[in-house]
């Protein structure tokens, strides 16, 4: 698989008090964004036994009332592989 994105997106929000009355609401954003590059499977026996992913690019974004307040962006390296002990079967045996 050559690319592969994944998004989180939250939108709280903090009301605002003065003695105990609520004078407004205070809209916030957080989105995360994950693109890996360069994912690498393992298939023994019609199974799905590991997984590698050379890089990841990680980007974030903080808003206030729609105003980008933070945006930041870094690269992850990550090492290893994942191995699935049992694998995951990728054909399915007998009538569905």
């Amino acid at each position: 698989m050559l690319t592969h994105r994944i998004t989180s997106s939250h939108h709280p929000s903090v009301d605002v008090l003065i003695n105990e009355r609520r004078i407004g609401t205070i809209r916030v954003g957080l989105t995360v964004v994950f693109d890996i590059e360069g994912l690498l499977a393992t298939v023994r026996q019609a199974k799905l036994v590991g997984a590698q992913c050379g890089r990841c690019i990680a980007k974030g974004t903080v808003t206030i009332e729609d105003i980008v307040a933070a945006q930041r962006e870094c690269q992850l390296d990550i090492p290893g592989m994942l191995r699935l002990r049992s694998g995951i079967p990728l054909l399915h045996s007998g009538p569905r």
